[in-house]
């Protein structure tokens, strides 16, 4: 999924320059930039590094079959197959950023909170902060070498 420079380039790149290059990419439209930061400067090893990645696969897929979903509607053929894969797909991405929070101890309970709750609430912000990461795939792509 990601060549062995990108471990080197993030360590070169300061976290707050890839938010800067994710956020030209995005157009400015990033929900939340301070979480994404936060989950840039906390993922900057190897292998959560990697996991961040892994993340924003999955967080690009919710975000572009969610739109998908919602442009055509629940009568739609192939609707069932597509929430299926929605489905999965969340669970994967919110099992990602739960792992990622056991490295983050300082932000790990208000995150749960925010983002990993099953209520209505923590879905809304859990899509906001998937569109955010999507971002990095798009910023991933861009850097490969």
């Amino acid at each position: 999924m990601v060549g062995p420079g990108h471990e080197k380039q993030l360590k070169m790149d300061a976290p707050e320059k890839i938010l800067s290059e994710i956020n030209t990419l995005a157009a400015g439209k990033l929900r939340s930039a301070e979480d994404l930061a936060c989950l840039l400067r906390n993922c900057s090893g190897g292998s959560e590094w990697q996991s961040l990645l892994t993340l924003s696969f999955h967080a690009k897929f919710i975000v572009r079959t969610s739109g998908v979903m919602a442009r055509v509607g629940s009568q739609a053929d192939g609707y069932e197959k597509l929430s299926v894969e929605f489905v999965e797909n969340l669970g994967k991405a919110r099992a990602l950023l739960g792992e990622l929070l056991e490295n983050m101890p300082g932000e790990k309970a208000s995150w749960t909170i925010r983002f990993l709750q099953l209520t209505p609430e923590a879905l809304q912000n859990l899509m906001g902060l998937l569109y955010d990461i999507s971002w990095i795939k798009n910023w991933e792509i861009d850097h490969r070498t």
